[in-house]
């Protein structure tokens, strides 16, 4: 698997999907076709986990969502959740919030609701773009997802 890196816009998070089993999703997720956005990171995925990695870490800075980004999300997290099932201890899931936001944490905690076989992390940041300017930088040579067709 090559990894994967999708810039941000104002409607979409930054995604980084690392060959070494590293995942981080960014941002705002509110565009109007959602399905279509994720369908790439949600094959890329599946193809990844069949391969059995011996570690896969996803975190997740959602500041902002909609009903459409919510069912891809769940998605994403439900192939975690069933990787985590089959190997617990090589499965971590972060969800990251600005300090003060509460209603970020409970985002994340809706989430955890939705999938409580899934541990979810929930981890507070003073500053929302404090790693978010250094995850641009995390890997120069990402390459760039593409719809099959």
């Amino acid at each position: 698997m090559q990894t994967t890196e999708l810039k941000a816009t104002q409607s979409t998070p930054y995604v980084l999907l690392r060959e070494e089993g590293e995942f981080y999703l960014r941002g705002r997720s509110y565009m109007e076709d959602a399905e279509t956005f994720y369908r790439p990171i949600l094959h890329w995925l599946d193809t990844f986990l069949q391969c059995t990695p011996p570690r896969v870490a996803l975190t997740l800075e959602i500041e902002h969502f909609n009903s459409r980004s919510v069912r891809q999300l769940l998605r994403l997290l439900s192939l975690l959740d069933d990787y985590a099932h089959q190997h617990p201890a090589a499965c971590t899931v972060v969800w990251e919030w600005v300090r003060g936001n509460e209603d970020q944490l409970t985002d994340g905690q809706m989430f955890q609701e939705m999938l409580p076989g899934l541990r979810i992390q929930m981890r507070e940041r003073e500053n929302p773009s404090e790693e978010g300017q250094s995850m641009n930088s995390i890997n120069g040579s990402a390459g760039h997802l593409e719809e099959e067709g």
